[in-house]
C-alpha cells in the first residue's frame, strides 16, 4: 500500500479518536452564557477581542492592521471541537484584547468550502481542532491540541507579550 495513503488513513483514525476522547482530554465546557445574537455579521464571540466565522475580508484587514490572528480549524460533527468552542468564546471574552482577532474555519464537515480546504492545505492542517496563530504576518504557533479557556488565554498573552 502507498505510504501517502497509509499516512492519510492514520491521520483520519487519529482525528476520529481525538474527537471521541474529549473526556480523556479533560475538556469540560466553561460555565459561560452562550451568546447567540450579535450585531456584527459572523461574530461568534468578543467584546473587544473578536472571534468570527471565516471571512477573508476581515482576515486580510486584521493582517494589514498588524493584529494577532487566531485560526481554529473545526468540524461541526466533532465533540471535542464543539466543547472547545465554548472555551474559545469564554477565552476571547476574558482576553478582551483589541489586537487579537480569531476565525473559525470549517474542516472536513458539511460546511467546508473550497476556500476552507485551501486554508487547511496552506497551513498544513491534518485534522480538526487544530489551531494556527499569526503575528506580524508570520505563523508563530501551530497546535493540534484541544485547548481550555485558560490555555487559550495563557498562549495568547504569551504571544502578545513576546
Amino acid at each position: 500500500m502507498d505510504n501517502k495513503l497509509l499516512i492519510g488513513m492514520l491521520a483520519v483514525l487519529i482525528s476520529l479518536a481525538s474527537c471521541t476522547s474529549s473526556v480523556q482530554n479533560n475538556i469540560a465546557p466553561p460555565s459561560v452564557a452562550q451568546e447567540t445574537a450579535h450585531s456584527e455579521q459572523g461574530l461568534i464571540s468578543g467584546t473587544i477581542s473578536k472571534y468570527y466565522e471565516w471571512d477573508k475580508t476581515k482576515f486580510d484587514k486584521a493582517i494589514n492592521e498588524g493584529k494577532t490572528v487566531y485560526l481554529e480549524f473545526s468540524a461541526n460533527w466533532c465533540g471535542t471541537c464543539q466543547k472547545q468552542m465554548l472555551h474559545l468564546k469564554a477565552g476571547f471574552e476574558e482576553l478582551n484584547d483589541p489586537d487579537v482577532v480569531g476565525f473559525d474555519i470549517h474542516y472536513n464537515d458539511d460546511q467546508t468550502t473550497d476556500e476552507h480546504k485551501a486554508l487547511a492545505q496552506q497551513y498544513q492542517i491534518v485534522y480538526q481542532h487544530s489551531k494556527v496563530v499569526i503575528k506580524n504576518g508570520k505563523v508563530v504557533l501551530k497546535s493540534p491540541e484541544a485547548w481550555t479557556k485558560d490555555k487559550f488565554i495563557e498562549q495568547m498573552r504569551k504571544i502578545q507579550s513576546g
